[in-house]
């Protein structure tokens, strides 16, 4: 299995990870910034022959960091909610 973006082979580095484990391959992007814009395409290779999937990323813009500190509290939806100032 090999990977490419915009044509040019991929291997894990400082951007990517490409994992191979049993029968499953991923590529998985580090930190989606501009420069991971492109197309990219997997192709496995075999007795039986090949198969190509390709894929176009488009990024919109690289995230915002608005602040720094604590990292922010995630809720389950289902979880009550409860307020000091209700106390």
């Amino acid at each position: 299995v090999t990977w490419r973006k915009n044509n040019v082979a991929l291997r894990s580095d400082a951007f990517y990870v490409v994992k191979s484990e049993g029968k499953q391959h991923s590529l998985v992007i580090k930190e989606m910034r501009r420069h991971n814009a492109g197309s990219y395409c997997v192709t496995a290779v075999n007795a039986a022959g090949s198969a190509s999937c390709s894929a176009a990323v488009y990024i919109q813009s690289e995230p915002i960091h608005l602040r720094h500190g604590k990292p922010a509290v995630s809720v389950e939806v289902s979880s009550p909610v409860q307020s000091d100032e209700e106390n």
